[in-house]
């Protein structure tokens, strides 16, 4: 059963190159599936393209669904980078 969490983008630059980086070099750590969805489109969050090309601003809700046996240590680490 997968976990899906909502988290608030706080960076004033949203979710930029730095950032998208640091996400993805977490999320490959995990054996999970990692998906983000922001405003109908969703994305294998260990790919820097993917995440990049959502272009996600301060402020927009995005969900985070994780999907495996460590899903719920993928899931506090990768909140707390983004938000």
């Amino acid at each position: 059963m997968s976990k899906v969490v909502e988290i608030k983008v706080l960076d004033s630059c949203g979710l930029h190159a730095k950032k998208c980086m640091d996400i993805c070099k977490v999320a490959s750590h995990f054996q999970s599936s990692i998906k983000l969805n922001h405003n109908g489109y969703e994305i294998d969050v260990k790919s820097i393209l993917g995440l990049m090309s959502l272009c996600v601003p301060k402020g927009d809700t995005i969900s985070l669904e994780v999907c495996g046996a460590d899903q719920e240590e993928a899931c506090k680490q990768l909140s707390q980078i983004i938000a």
